[in-house]
């Protein structure tokens, strides 16, 4: 049997789709107690609450909640490494004592971005307050004897919030605005899901990289994904940021992986 932690985040949605079609045995947490049943556990991260847990044994745990936002980390850095480091770091001991395999999703923001295609043997180095707990959390994992961790650059999905507003804005004729000082290394949602269940299945063990090939403008993947939109080459417009509202976040230059 396996667990996914955070099952309502967009990541925990799709593995569990993924692990009910190939009829794999799981369990994914929520957070909502109306949702709470012999398959969806309450977890609360924040709180500190996983009594569900105490008396069942997984043979593998996958760790898809977290405060990820990071202009709230850098805001209130206590609440969200209350859950992204102490919360996560004393659930995954409790879990390994019973023999559980460990797997942290994690990010490419523990790299300062200064050079693109980091590679796993690469020192972090976090310029930012989610890079930083992040990485905190991937120190205490990985000194579990099953674990690994999972590093992923953007992952895109068709209901990814940005893209739906963007199309949506598109598709009634209105002009976007996207970066051109600002980069991603997109993957899809699919390909994240397929890593992940290959690594549990084989309980493969370390520091695992997940990216796309290369480095881009928010302006130039704007330009490719809705590029056979009508008048789409028009109405996409360059713009530079994040602007006024960013509290001071450091983001990466780059952001692939290797």
């Amino acid at each position: 049997m396996y667990l996914i932690i955070g099952g309502d985040s967009i990541i925990g949605k799709a593995l569990s789709v993924f692990w009910e079609e190939k009829n794999i045995p799981y369990c994914s947490s929520t957070r909502r107690r109306e949702k709470v049943n012999l398959k969806r556990p309450y977890i609360d991260l924040a709180s500190g609450n996983w009594h569900e847990l105490e008396t069942i044994r997984y043979d593998a745990v996958v760790f898809c909640a977290a405060s990820t936002k990071l202009a709230e980390c850098e805001v209130s850095p206590e609440t969200s490494r209350a859950i992204n480091v102490d919360a996560t770091v004393a659930l995954a001991r409790l879990l390994a004592l019973r023999g559980s395999y460990l797997l942290l999703l994690s990010t490419n923001q523990v790299f300062d971005g200064a050079k693109p295609h980091r590679k796993v043997t690469d020192q972090v180095c976090p310029i930012n307050e989610y890079g930083r707990q992040k990485a905190d959390a991937e120190q205490f994992i990985l000194k579990e004897q099953h674990s690994a961790v999972l590093r992923l650059s953007k992952v895109i999905y068709p209901d990814l919030p940005l893209l739906r507003q963007w199309g949506s804005s598109l598709q009634a004729g209105q002009s976007i605005e996207a970066y051109t000082d600002m980069y991603l290394a997109p993957i899809s949602l699919e390909k994240v899901v397929n890593r992940i269940d290959q690594l549990v299945h084989n309980r493969e063990t370390g520091i695992f990289h997940l990216s796309g090939k290369d480095d881009i403008s928010y302006y130039s993947f704007a330009k490719s994904y809705f590029g056979h939109l009508p008048a789409a080459d028009k109405l996409i417009r360059k713009s530079t940021g994040p602007g006024a509202d960013s509290f001071d976040v450091e983001y990466p230059r780059y952001t692939s992986l290797q």
